[in-house]
């Protein structure tokens, strides 16, 4: 495996600026959907759809952009938990009703009752309403912190 590239001062800068840029637009599209799902019911399924589409690829293209800038320390880990986060949240709603439904096919439609769970699989449900919130909040007040340090103590954003 070849070893990366050393890039100069140029390209670390532009690639800290696309990355602030995309971390600023994971939050906005973030509060429009909080926004959206809390206050605009009347809006319907599309506008919601579509700003969980652009949050998914944004979230995505966090990830990425992250790995590939060569980030270090806490900064790093906070844009990835972020990112993660994100990711992690309509994942683990798929893997409930993907959980939910396969135990219904394999052991029969009252599987959850017998078992003493009507309402279905737990786990997925909790991670993804409970866990994956809180690692993304924590994640942006982390970057948050991190980038208003650096950028007290003159260090590159």
């Amino acid at each position: 495996m070849a070893s990366p590239r050393p890039r100069s001062a140029a390209t670390a800068k532009g690639h800290r600026i696309v990355i602030i840029t995309v971390f600023a637009a994971l939050i906005i599209v973030g509060a429009a959907i909080a926004i959206d799902v809390q206050f605009l019911r009347g809006h319907g399924p599309p506008v919601f759809l579509i700003l969980s589409a652009i949050f998914l690829l944004l979230s995505v293209a966090l990830i990425v952009l992250t790995m590939r800038a060569g980030l270090r320390g806490p900064r790093r880990w906070f844009l990835l938990m972020t990112g993660i986060a994100a990711v992690a949240f309509p994942a683990c709603l798929g893997l409930r009703g993907a959980v939910y439904t396969l135990c219904i096919a394999m052991f029969g439609s009252d599987f959850w009752e017998h078992i003493g769970r009507p309402d279905g699989e737990p786990v997925f449900f909790v991670i993804a309403i409970f866990v994956c919130p809180v690692v993304f909040i924590v994640g942006v007040i982390g970057t948050l912190v991190t980038h208003m340090v650096a950028s007290l103590r003159g260090a590159p954003p």
